[in-house]
This record gives structure tokens, sequence and C-alpha cells, in this order.
């Protein structure tokens, strides 16, 4: 009974521990550094719309997020006040988008924006962006350069700071 309880304990810890590396390593199933952004569109919430594989030029940080929960809320409201702050010392050579990628109600996206203070443009996308990248953690962050995904990272306590150092490089 120990042994068994031993083992559940340590397997368990494992798969978190898997979980959380995989998830800070790289969010993306369907992607990988080099590959092109792909042909979706995403919609601002102000009407318009911007296909990703247009994104060619410069460097984008992509933040994908949802609210469907109180802690994935909770991520959203963090990352969208933090990131964009984090950006601001790399200057204007960065384009920040925020999409929103689980299907949340316009009025819950304004609502997770204002309450980040993030003024920034909305976007949302269906289920065809959340495929297409193959997201598995959110809320996650693709940075694209030139086209292209460079680097993705899944939510962590260090978030800004690691993606900041990225778009540096």
């Amino acid at each position: 009974m120990r042994f068994c309880t031993r083992f559940c304990f340590l397997f368990s810890l494992l798969v978190f521990v898997a979980e959380v590396v995989s998830a800070q390593a790289f969010p993306f199933r369907a992607v990988r550094k080099g590959t092109p952004l792909p042909s979706v569109s995403v919609e601002a919430l102000s009407g318009s719309s911007v296909k990703l594989s247009t994104l060619d030029k410069g460097v984008v940080v992509l933040l994908f997020w949802g609210a469907d929960s109180k802690i994935k809320k909770q991520h959203a409201i963090k990352a969208l006040r933090e990131i964009p702050a984090a950006l601001k010392g790399v200057g204007n050579r960065v384009t920040f988008m925020s999409v929103n990628v689980l299907e949340d109600a316009p009025e819950t996206v304004k609502a997770v924006s204002e309450k980040a203070g993030y003024k920034g443009p909305l976007y949302i996308s269906d289920s065809t962006l959340y495929k297409a990248l193959g997201i598995f953690v959110i809320p996650a962050v693709l940075i694209a350069k030139n086209g292209k995904v460079e680097a993705g990272f899944g939510y962590t306590h260090d978030f800004s700071d690691v993606i900041k150092g990225e778009v540096e490089v």
C-alpha cells in the first residue's frame, strides 16, 4: 500500500513537471520555429480583420488568451497588463496583438482588457486559429520575426521578462 501511494505521488509529480516544462518550452503543436504564420484571419472588435500571414515585416508578439475560467481570466489580465509594458522598452519595432482564441463574448473580451488597463486593439478568433497553431496552453505567446515563428511561451510567473528578453535578442 505504501509503495502504491509513493508511486502514485511520484508519477503525478512527474506528469505535472512535464506539463509545466512543455508549456514553458513551446505551447503550440502545429507550428515550429521557422514555420510561416498561418493564413488565418483574426477579427478586431472594431470590425476590421488581419490575416496573420501578412504580418511579414519586423517582430510581432501575439498573445493568445481566453477567459472561460477564473484562472485563465486572471492570467489574461496579468499578461495584458505586463507584456505591453515590458515591450515599451524595446521601441516601436515590435507589434503587439491581443487575440482571444476561446470565442469569449465581446463584452467579456472588453471587460478583461479594461481590468488590465490595456488600451490597444483587441482581436478575436474562432477555433480555426486555435487549431491552426495547435495551442494547448492559455495564455500563450507566439513571437514571429519577418512572418516566421521565432519562439513561443506558455504562461509563467516571469512571462513578460522572458518575452522581452526574446524580443531584444
